[in-house]
C-alpha cells in the first residue's frame, strides 16, 4: 500500500504542477515499451501455463519506475541522486566492515534475523549478513549490506563503483568500495575488480603497483596455506577465497565457488524449448511447467529462458541502449575508463542478469546512463 500511496502523491504533484521537464525521452521510450511489453507477455504465457504474476508485478514496477524517473527529472538533479547512492553504498560497506572486525573479536552479536521464502538473513543492527560461521565467542560473516545475500551487496557495490568511476568523484570512496567489499568474499566481486583494475590502471607507469599488489597478495596466500591449520579463522578465509577459486573435481561446476554451472545448464535447455517467447518468469514455479522446483536463475541464460529473443531485446533494452551509448562514445573519444566500465558491468550481468527486478535494481541502469553523459560532458570540455 505504501508504494501506491507514494505513486498518488508522485502523480498528485504532476496535476498540480501541470509540468514534467528534463527528461531522456528516450528512457521514457523504453519503460512505455516495457510496461507494454510485460502486459503482453503476461497474456502470451497466461495461455500456456496459466496467469505468470510475475509480468503484472513487472509491469508495476516498471510503471513506478517511469514516475519515479520523471519526478526526479522533474524536482531533483538526478546526477546528485548518483553521488547520493554512492555514498549510501559507501556508508553500508563500512559499516559491514567494522561489524566484521567487532565479530572477530568478539564485541558484537546478532540481534535476530530476517526471514524470507527462500533466504535468511541475520541482523547485525548496522549490516546483515547471510553466511555466518560461529568459532567459540566470536562470529565470522559475509557482509550482505542491507541487501538479502552478500552476492547482491556485491553486484551493487560494483555498480556503485562504475558511477564513482565515470563522474570521476572520489578517490577515496574508490579505496574504500573495493578493500571494505571484498569482505562479501563473493567470487563475482573478486574477478569484478581484478577486471576493473587491469582494464582501468594497468600502465605502464603504475606497473610497479601491480608486481607489488601481486607480490603481497602471493604473500598472503602462502601464509594462508603454511598456517591454516592452525587457525580455524585462517581456515574459513581460506575456504572462502582461495579455495573458492581452485578447480573443482565436480562434474556440475568449475570452480569450487561455481552456483552457476547447473543452473545455465537448465537454463540453456529452457530457452532451447522456447527460443522467441521464452517460457515466462514463472516457469519454476507453475506445477504445469518442465522445469517445476528448478533453480534456472542467476546466469546469463536466465533471460532467455524466461522471456526468449524478443523478451530479452524488450526487457534489457535500457542496458541495450546504455551499451550503444558506450560504444558510439569509444568510436569518439576511444578510453580506458569506457570500455572497461562496459565490461565489468557486463560480467556481472552474466552472473545476475534478474537483479533489476525491483526499483532499485532498474534505476541503477538509468544511473548508468547518466554517469556516462556526465562522462561525456567531460571528455568534449577536454577536448575543447
Amino acid at each position: 500500500m505504501g508504494v501506491f500511496a507514494g505513486l498518488g502523491l508522485i502523480l498528485c504533484f504532476f496535476i498540480t504542477s501541470k509540468k514534467v521537464k528534463n527528461f531522456d525521452k528516450i528512457i521514457v521510450g523504453i519503460l512505455v515499451v516495457q510496461i507494454i511489453g510485460s502486459v503482453v507477455f503476461f497474456c502470451i504465457h497466461h495461455f500456456k501455463l496459466g496467469a505468470d504474476i510475475k509480468y503484472i508485478n513487472l509491469a508495476i514496477q516498471l510503471i513506478t519506475d517511469l514516475l519515479l524517473y520523471l519526478f526526479i527529472s522533474t524536482y531533483y538533479d538526478l546526477v546528485k541522486l548518483i553521488k547520493i547512492n554512492i555514498y549510501v553504498i559507501s556508508l553500508m560497506v563500512v559499516m559491514g566492515a567494522g561489524v566484521f572486525f567487532l565479530l572477530l573479536l568478539g564485541y558484537w552479536h546478532s540481534f535476530g534475523s530476517f526471514v524470507g521464502p527462500t533466504w535468511e538473513t541475520q541482523n547485525y543492527i548496522f549490516t546483515t549478513a547471510g553466511a555466518v560461521w560461529q568459532f567459540e565467542n566470536i562470529s565470522v560473516i559475509r557482509v550482505a549490506g542491507f541487501f538479502d545475500e552478500p552476492g547482491t551487496f556485491a553486484f551493487y557495490i560494483t555498480f556503485a563503483l562504475i558511477f564513482n568511476k565515470l563522474l570521476d568523484f572520489s578517490s577515496w570512496l574508490e579505496y574504500v568500495l573495493i578493500i571494505c567489499g571484498l569482505l562479501t568474499f563473493s567470487v563475482a566481486f573478486f574477478l569484478s575488480v581484478t577486471v576493473y583494475l587491469l582494464f582501468l590502471y594497468l600502465n605502464l607507469k603504475n606497473i610497479k603497483y601491480f608486481i607489488l599488489l601481486v607480490l603481497t597478495v602471493l604473500l598472503f596466500l602462502n601464509y594462508l596455506d603454511n598456517n591454516k591449520s592452525e587457525s580455524r579463522i585462517l581456515n574459513f578465509i581460506s575456504i572462502m577465497s582461495v579455495e573458492r577459486l581452485v578447480t573443482s573435481e565436480s562434474d556440475d561446476k568449475v570452480i569450487s565457488g561455481d552456483t552457476r554451472s547447473e543452473p545455465t545448464l537448465l537454463a540453456m535447455n529452457a530457452f532451447f524449448d522456447a527460443p522467441l517467447l521464452g517460457n515466462g518468469m514463472s516457469v519454476s514455479d507453475q506445477q504445469g511447467s518442465k522445469y517445476y522446483k528448478m533453480f534456472i536463475g542467476a546466469n546469463g541464460f536466465t533471460p532467455f529462458a524466461y522471456h526468449g529473443l524478443i523478451g530479452v531485446i524488450v526487457f534489457y533494452f535500457m542496458f541495450i541502449y546504455w551499451t550503444l551509448l558506450i560504444f558510439k562514445t569509444f568510436s569518439v573519444n576511444p578510453n580506458r575508463i569506457i570500455m572497461g566500465s562496459w565490461v565489468v558491468i557486463f560480467i556481472n550481468l552474466l552472473q545476475r542478469p534478474d537483479a533489476f527486478i525491483g526499483t532499485y535494481g532498474y534505476m541503477v541502469f538509468i544511473f548508468l546512463i547518466y554517469s556516462l553523459k556526465q562522462f561525456q560532458i567531460k571528455l568534449n570540455e577536454k577536448k575543447n
